[in-house]
């Protein structure tokens, strides 16, 4: 399989590997991507999920390639495989666990909408980021002209889609799509590392975190403020809140982990 799927305790390690193709997607490797998406959401207790990629490059986007050398693109058949993939990185993002991509090389189109499906992001210093889909005639796939808007800016989202140009790591985190930009060795130490701080945290109040944050952007004020005080209650009556309350109190780290993820 050129995306497979490994589980580590709650961890759990989604791994391009496609490098005929630069880690191209194609419809094999979306149809891998939504097997895989389906397998997690039954997985219960699931942390973290990384994102990664193993050769030169993070991904050059749609098999482009793959389809010129099958006779063109049949535009049925694009739309099928355009909305499997969206649908596919959508469910993954609704989980629970937090997902963390880490990029280098090059990230480009459909790559890049599947790198703004993540949580957070972690890149290579050298690596480099480009829509693309203009040099092809195309439209962005992958939900790439709702989050650039919302994560950049009107105006930074049709530059960057209009233009086509090369990326820096440094770019994007100004308009802020990447959290960290590491030296390229370093990548996976620190995105492993991210991993293991995430897992020391209290997994009912990063759950419900990650779902208030979601929500806001499609919430009205008094909406999200009827989430926060919803969450802020069953919090509350957590094993993690009585344990962060006994720590403070005792001068200690705390232990969370104690309670069922919801």
């Amino acid at each position: 399989m050129s995306i497979r799927l490994e589980m580590q305790d709650q961890v759990a390690r989604i791994l391009i590997s496609h490098p005929a193709r630069m880690n191209a997607l194609g419809e094999a490797q979306i149809r891998q991507l939504e097997q895989i998406s389906h397998e997690l959401g039954e997985r219960a207790g699931l942390r973290v999920i990384l994102l990664k990629a193993e050769g030169e490059v993070f991904g050059a986007g749609g098999d482009l390639r793959g389809l010129a050398q099958e006779g063109g693109v049949q535009p049925r058949r694009l739309a099928e495989a355009t909305a499997v993939f969206s649908a596919a990185m959508l469910r993954l993002q609704q989980l629970p666990a937090i997902m963390i991509a880490g990029v280098h090389g090059y990230v480009g189109g459909s790559s890049f909408a599947m790198m703004n499906f993540a949580d957070m992001v972690i890149a290579a210093q050298f690596t480099r980021f480009n829509t693309g889909y203009m040099r092809f005639a195309s439209g962005p796939d992958g939900a790439m002209s709702w989050w650039l808007p919302r994560l950049a800016g009107y105006r930074q989202a049709l530059q960057w889609l209009l233009l086509a140009e090369n990326l820096t790591p440094e770019e994007l985190q100004a308009a802020g799509l990447i959290n960290l930009v590491v030296p390229d060795e370093q990548l996976n130490d620190v995105l492993e590392k991210m991993a293991a701080r995430i897992l020391r945290a209290p997994p009912q109040c990063v759950s419900a975190l990650k779902k208030l944050l979601l929500a806001s952007q499609n919430n009205s004020i008094e909406q999200q403020m009827a989430m926060e005080t919803e969450a802020m209650a069953s919090l509350a009556a957590s094993p993690d809140f009585q344990e962060g309350i006994r720590a403070f109190a005792e001068k200690r780290a705390p232990r969370f982990g104690l309670g069922p993820l919801r």
